[in-house]
């Protein structure tokens, strides 16, 4: 009786690591297109990816900072492009975000040379969010 209720936890336990979203192996969603509204659940995490290219001195920087009531930014990073023997290739940069408090928001970024003053956005991407 207890080997089958052991067996039946192990089971139960690969089979959540298994699910999206469940386990220590679990991503969480990426975003790319600002025409797509963002969908969490608190206690969740999500991200933000966009083109960039540091070469150029372009970074993505927040035009207004996030509602630090509902998300937390996690961790912001540069990931250089795949091999290429290219020089000066574009990579990507992507903003985790945990989800706090239920809420909507907006994250509202824009691409500038942050030493320049006064900041020209060269692009913007503004981010519906919907947090359950």
């Amino acid at each position: 009786m207890r080997l089958m209720r052991r067996s039946t936890l192990v089971l139960f336990a690969l089979g959540m690591s298994a699910l999206p979203g469940c386990g220590k192996g679990a991503t969480a969603p990426t975003f790319t297109d600002v025409a797509t509204t963002i969908k969490a659940k608190v206690g969740s995490e999500f991200s933000i990816t966009l083109g960039s290219n540091i070469t150029t001195g372009y970074t993505w920087e927040f035009k207004t900072s996030p509602d630090l009531k509902l998300v937390s930014l996690v961790d912001e990073r540069y990931e250089a492009p795949a091999k290429t023997d290219q020089v000066g290739a574009a990579g990507k940069q992507r903003f985790r975000f945990k989800v706090l408090a239920p809420g909507t928001t907006k994250l509202d970024l824009q691409y500038v040379r942050p030493w320049e003053e006064p900041r020209q956005a060269v692009q913007t991407a503004l981010f519906s969010v919907e947090l359950t």
